[in-house]
């Protein structure tokens, strides 16, 4: 049985708090309503380097999804597994408690503290959460090897294009996250996905942790929401189209 550590990294306050503790409140509802991040881990690992692999920082790794393939992918490897919220952290060191190797610690992904370089820094639907991506990803660089890489799935600048749409239709101000184009992009996609409803895509976000809005954005009211909900539904379907954009930067690249 791999011997667990749980350590603590300082962890900025303020609004990294209410992201970390609504990922928190989620862990136990994470699974059931996260086949697209499985599908979007899976796709990411096939595109992460292979050679010369042998120290790995998986950041935000919430339960486990993308974990799972970083175990299979690379057996011999030593991997630091991390999240900001040490429930999700907890839950993921559970489901994996078996593998040697292993080492978990509480970390804001954003603000990496360690004196230790390795070859891979990867995370899979995580950078969105960085208060400056751009920034984050320059500080992971940092922390790689001489011919180390970055590498991530994130979400894209076009994410829920027909909720922003319907939105901004009503002239109602959008909440969405608004990401930047990131360094090193090498893929892009677009998956649509059937919620039935604006209610169950909301309902969704939040099982997942992943509903903290822009900030400096003020909640529309319920009556507007309701009202928002009801002609998204009426123009999509229910149906809502995630942007996702895979990356790796090198140290110097």
């Amino acid at each position: 049985m791999a011997h667990v550590l749980i350590s603590h990294s300082k962890v900025p306050m303020f609004r990294k708090t209410i992201i970390t503790k609504r990922f928190s409140k989620s862990t136990s509802t994470y699974d059931c309503n996260s086949g697209l991040q499985n599908a979007v881990a899976e796709r990411l690992c096939g595109l992460i380097p292979t050679e010369n692999v042998k120290h790995i920082l998986e950041v935000g790794c919430g339960t486990g999804n993308f974990t799972r393939h970083l175990i299979d992918k690379y057996p011999n490897a030593s991997l630091a597994i991390t999240d900001i919220s040490e429930e999700m952290l907890m839950s993921c060191a559970r489901k994996y408690r078996n593998v040697d190797g292993l080492k978990f610690e509480v970390m804001d992904g954003e603000h990496i503290v360690t004196d230790r370089a390795f070859d891979i820094i990867a995370s899979s639907m995580s950078l969105q959460w960085f208060d400056s991506p751009i920034e984050g990803i320059a500080r992971q660089r940092a922390n790689l090897t001489p011919y180390g890489s970055v590498v991530y799935a994130t979400l894209g600048p076009d994410n829920f294009p027909e909720w922003r749409s319907t939105l901004e239709a009503l002239h109602m101000p959008a909440g969405l996250l608004q990401m930047p184009r990131l360094p090193g992009c090498i893929f892009e996609e677009r998956i649509q996905v059937d919620y039935g409803g604006a209610q169950n895509f909301l309902a969704v976000l939040k099982a997942t942790g992943a509903h903290q809005p822009r900030a400096g954005y003020r909640p529309l009211s319920p009556s507007a929401l309701k009202h928002a909900c009801a002609e998204f539904d009426r123009l999509y379907a229910g149906r809502i189209t995630w942007h996702i954009v895979y990356g790796q930067a090198g140290k110097h690249s």
